[in-house]
Order: structure tokens, then C-alpha cells, then sequence
């Protein structure tokens, strides 16, 4: 189970790099480039607080994340997808 959690944690890490690739060169997400680099920098601190959350949860809530309900788990694993998606900045 545990190599499981940590296949798709790094699942989190691949995405950001691919959205972030995808953001920089893409004509279809034209924009700033200081805005770019705002939410990936803004993506990449959700996507650190997560992880942190999920792996080191005793340093932040003190207890463990067994401890946590099933909703909280569940919202803490889908951020590992969508705090990526922040980075895919365009101007519309």
C-alpha cells in the first residue's frame, strides 16, 4: 500500500513538470511571463503544503493522518492532481 501512496505522489511531482512545460511553451497559454512564473511558484507551494500534509501530517495538525476522516484523505490526495492545474496560467 505504502508504494502505492508513493507512486502517486510522484504522479504530483510529473504532472507539475509536464503543466509547467506545457504552460512555457505552448502558444495556447499565451500570457506574462511574471504571471507564469507567480502561479507556478503559487502551484508549487500548494502542491508542497500537500505533500506535506499527507506525509508529515504530525509536524502541521499533530496527529497522525490515519486520524484524519475519510474526506479530508480523500481531498488531500485529489490536491495532488489539481494543484498542478494552477500552473496552465493563460490570458484570455
Amino acid at each position: 500500500m505504502a508504494v502505492l501512496k508513493y507512486l502517486y505522489l510522484s504522479l504530483g511531482i510529473i504532472l507539475y513538470i509536464l503543466f509547467n512545460i506545457m504552460s512555457y511553451t505552448m502558444a495556447s497559454f499565451d500570457g506574462l511571463l511574471v504571471t507564469k512564473i507567480l502561479f507556478s511558484l503559487l502551484s508549487l507551494g500548494v502542491l508542497i503544503l500537500d505533500y506535506t500534509v499527507i506525509l508529515k501530517t504530525e509536524w502541521l495538525l499533530k496527529k497522525p493522518f490515519s486520524s484524519l476522516t475519510t474526506y479530508s484523505k480523500f481531498m488531500f490526495y485529489l490536491g495532488i492532481i489539481i494543484a498542478p492545474l494552477i500552473s496552465l496560467y493563460y490570458q484570455s
